[in-house]
């Protein structure tokens, strides 16, 4: 896998975004993930900061029933470009599971990519679907597809 970071902690993606910026719409955005063959163990939430942005985002993990399993508040302010973390009390994510990442965006405020292709750094897990919602994580896009884009660091 590509990308291990100090810590041993590896990216959910570690290629940067594509896809057009908008600023448009408010509520949780992101992607539905079903994990792989391996019980992932994740750590850290994270949002990709474009230049510009400012505000703090909380970043949730979702079980497919709707359940937060977890929450991060991300700051932007003076962040360079690129994906920021926060850390959270490990979450375990079984193998076979499908779970939601999204971060809470604010129409007219902060830029975030719009729904665009996104390979995850190894087989760990695929993307099933980018996903927006006013409540919570509710589904809609495309195989392959992500919002923000947001990340999550895990260790197997």
């Amino acid at each position: 896998m590509r990308g291990v970071l100090a810590g041993g902690l590896t990216p959910l993606f570690a290629a940067g975004p594509s896809g057009s910026l908008r600023w448009d719409w408010g509520g949780q955005v992101g992607c539905k993930i079903v994990i792989g063959s391996k019980d992932v163990y994740v750590y850290q939430l994270g949002r990709w900061v474009n230049s510009g942005n400012y505000q703090v985002h909380t970043i949730s993990l979702w079980s497919a029933a709707g359940a937060l399993l977890a929450s991060a508040s991300v700051a932007t302010s003076g962040v360079p470009v690129g994906y920021a973390y926060s850390p959270i009390s490990a979450v375990k994510l079984t193998a076979g599971a499908t779970c939601y990442i999204s971060s809470l965006e604010n129409a007219g405020y902060d830029q975030y990519h719009d729904n665009a292709a996104y390979t995850p750094n190894g087989a760990f897990a695929s993307i099933a679907s980018g996903y927006a919602a006013s409540g919570y994580p509710i589904g809609g896009g495309a195989a392959g597809y992500s919002y923000v884009p947001c990340n999550l660091l895990f260790k197997f």
